[in-house]
């Protein structure tokens, strides 16, 4: 009888030995502390979803499975990296020359949805102290051409009836009352 209970212990612990350590899922305290470009490396390297610019580039099916478990009030979980480069063309002479140096940025952002709410935890890759950490209610899918489906934009918004317009004029208008909070979580194009 003892041998056979010894025998039940070893399998069950042994059981869940291997069941911890079968970890799928990427939290805020396993993001590296290192430069945008290592950090981008190790996140394409693990359960990351990686974003260049704000283009999903790597890990759209972890994302999706994300944004689904939403749709269904799955409380889950997701890992992004944002990787930032200075594009000469984008920008004046005199910025791009004082900014140069400073690039490329990579933030590490941990979104998490308890079947309720958002929560969103951002951080750069070469700091320790967390950069913004809010909450929203809900993730929208949105789409700048509703004839386009292949470029999406994911937003978390309080309001349930924005639109990419409304973002987009939130963004760069200077009248306060055109102020929407939100964060933009990535764009799909084509993914």
């Amino acid at each position: 009888m003892k041998k056979l209970f010894l025998i039940i212990m070893f399998t069950v612990l042994t059981l869940s030995l291997i069941s911890c350590s079968g970890k799928t899922e990427t939290s805020p305290d396993d993001f590296p502390l290192a430069n945008a470009d290592e950090a981008l490396s190790w996140a394409k390297e693990n359960d990351v979803v990686v974003c260049e610019g704000l283009k999903c580039t790597n890990g759209y099916d972890i994302w999706k499975q994300f944004y689904d478990n939403t749709i269904n009030n799955i409380p889950s979980s997701v890992s992004i990296a944002n990787y930032y480069t200075l594009d000469e063309n984008s920008v004046s002479e005199e910025i791009y020359q004082n900014e140069k140096d400073s690039y490329p940025h990579l933030f590490f952002s941990y979104i998490e949805y308890d079947g309720e709410k958002f929560k969103i935890t951002v951080r750069k890759s070469d700091l320790t102290k967390t950069d913004y950490s809010d909450s929203f209610k809900y993730l929208l899918q949105l789409q700048n051409d509703p004839h386009n489906t292949e470029d999406t934009l994911y937003a978390l918004v309080d309001n349930s009836d924005v639109t990419w317009a409304d973002l987009e004029k939130s963004i760069f208008s200077s009248q306060s009352d055109d102020f929407i909070k939100h964060s933009l979580v990535l764009r799909a194009s084509g993914s």
